[in-house]
């Protein structure tokens, strides 16, 4: 696909820093005002984020963003977390470690941000095979969209917990109101819409296509990482299904 850049072809200067680690956003997040004006590149995209934790949050942030969210969470709980890199991730998105084992690892956790399909068995058995691979007892498989009843039974008989957008926000709603509104200013700091490049880690930016004159999200490092993604304007659009997908 031939593409251009957007606007004057100009590149937006991106207020998130370039592959930075969910732990340096969610330090910055915390310590940031929750009022914390943000400065919009021209023609933005940016959704109207919401002051109060709802289903929405989940609809609107990128996939990145709510692996960040997810690992804030399980922080909250305790857990000493380690987030993988950007690229294939080997199924591990986070380690959970306890800090009443010495540190050792006693859980994973697998993110979909998937807005349409249902999480099916597949995945879930994945996830298992990933466990036993490394010793791993109990697994956490965290999705935006629902399961399937085979996923569902499966996790069930292998020590997989299944985490939904509902359960989710059971969750957040379980935390004191300062460690709720800390979970939101991760959520919503900076550019938390635009989606992040799966294999380079850094943000997408927009760009349009020259054949049919739409827009959609390509990687700054472009022609050294051909990354595109389908742009959505609403956060109900079925093209952002899989964006939180990893090789």
């Amino acid at each position: 696909m031939a593409w251009r850049q957007g606007p004057q072809g100009q590149t937006p200067d991106l207020n998130i820093g370039e592959r930075w680690s969910r732990g340096a956003i969610i330090e910055r997040a915390v310590h940031a005002s929750p009022r914390q004006p943000q400065r919009e590149p021209e023609h933005s995209t940016r959704p109207e984020p919401p002051e109060v934790w709802c289903a929405e949050v989940f609809d609107i942030i990128e996939w990145r963003r709510f692996e960040t969210v997810v690992e804030a969470l399980f922080a909250q709980a305790g857990f000493e977390t380690r987030s993988q890199p950007c690229g294939a991730d080997g199924g591990i998105d986070i380690w959970l470690h306890s800090k009443n084992r010495g540190g050792a690892a006693v859980s994973i956790v697998q993110c979909k941000h998937w807005t349409v399909w249902k999480v099916g068995v597949k995945p879930v058995r994945e996830l298992r095979g990933v466990m036993a691979a490394h010793g791993i007892a109990r697994g956490q498989f965290v999705a935006t969209s629902r399961y399937t009843a085979d996923a569902r039974a499966f996790a069930k008989d292998n020590g997989i917990m299944l985490h939904d957008t509902y359960s989710l926000l059971a969750l957040i709603g379980s935390r004191d109101p300062k460690q709720q509104q800390e979970l939101l200013r991760v959520a919503l700091y900076g550019e938390y819409w635009r989606p992040t490049c799966a294999s380079c880690g850094l943000k997408l930016v927009e760009r349009t296509a020259h054949e049919s004159g739409k827009p959609f999200w390509g990687c700054r490092s472009y022609p050294k990482c051909k990354t595109m993604m389908p742009m959505r304007r609403d956060p109900t659009d079925a093209a952002s299904g899989a964006a939180g997908t990893r090789a």
